[in-house]
This record gives C-alpha cells, sequence and structure tokens, in this order.
C-alpha cells in the first residue's frame, strides 16, 4: 500500500483552518478537496476518506514500514505561525493514534526516507536530519508516554 499526505493547507476554506490528511492511496481512489484550486468540494460522490486529519498542519509527509506511517509535518500555532516546529509522529496501523517520536525547530518539510532502520527527514532549503526512532523516546500527542 503507497501512503500519502495531501500537502495542501487548505486556509481559510474551512472554518478548521489548516488541515492535512493522511491517506492510504489505492487504485482508483479519489482524494481531491478542494477540487481542482476551487473552494468547492468535488462534484464525484466516491471521494476516498483520509486515514486521518491533521489539524493545524503544513507541509506534510509520509513514510510507511513494518513499524507503522511515520508523519513529519510543520505544526502551526493558532494564528497560522510555526509554534511547535516540524515533528514527526508514528501512525500505529491498528488504531492510527499519532505518537510523537520528533521535534525540531519551524521549518517546511520536504521529505523522510528510511534506510538502516533511522529515518531521514529534509528541509527546506536543503537540511537533512538523521532520527533513530528505535531510540526516541515515544510520547503521544497527549502528552502520555
Amino acid at each position: 500500500m503507497i501512503w500519502g499526505a495531501d500537502n495542501d493547507q487548505h486556509a481559510g476554506l474551512t472554518t478548521e483552518g489548516n488541515l492535512e490528511e493522511l491517506n492510504a492511496i489505492t487504485e482508483g481512489g479519489f482524494y481531491g478537496f478542494p477540487f481542482r484550486g476551487t473552494h468547492e468540494a468535488p462534484p464525484e460522490e466516491n471521494v476516498t476518506e483520509p486515514v486521518a486529519v491533521l489539524q493545524g498542519t503544513v507541509s506534510t509527509v509520509a513514510y510507511a514500514n513494518e513499524d507503522g506511517v511515520y508523519v513529519a509535518y510543520l505544526s502551526l500555532g493558532p494564528e497560522g505561525e510555526g509554534q511547535d516546529g516540524y515533528v514527526v509522529d508514528l501512525f500505529d496501523y491498528g488504531e492510527y493514534t499519532p505518537k510523537r517520536i520528533f521535534m525540531g525547530a519551524p521549518a517546511v518539510v520536504t521529505g523522510i526516507l528510511e534506510r538502516d532502520g533511522l529515518l531521514y527527514l529534509a528541509e527546506f532549503p536543503g537540511l537533512i536530519h538523521i532520527i533513530d526512532p528505535r531510540a526516541a523516546p515515544v510520547v503521544r500527542r497527549d502528552g502520555r508516554e
């Protein structure tokens, strides 16, 4: 299965503010909101629902392995400013409850991949961070370990 994020912040298009989606890409699936750059919902009725909706985020990328789906994004404050910086969450395949494994300074995340058990996180304008998810304390979004 292919995993991805819509990486389209929807600012001003929804009442919830900046939203991004974690999608499990399937053949024939349609994930398009807003529809082709408009403020309208897509005309098709068979829109594939996201696995998770990420609120207050932009610049989202995803990478999946046997542990789950690693999602890296810039976490925004209430006014849309970079408040928390970029984070990496792990979504378990079973319950899709995010577990925070890394936080960094505010940056635009451009890519994430894995090699030899390490995560390589690229940010604009070209810095690469190496994260060892096995050594990171896994913290849920509600602050519990």
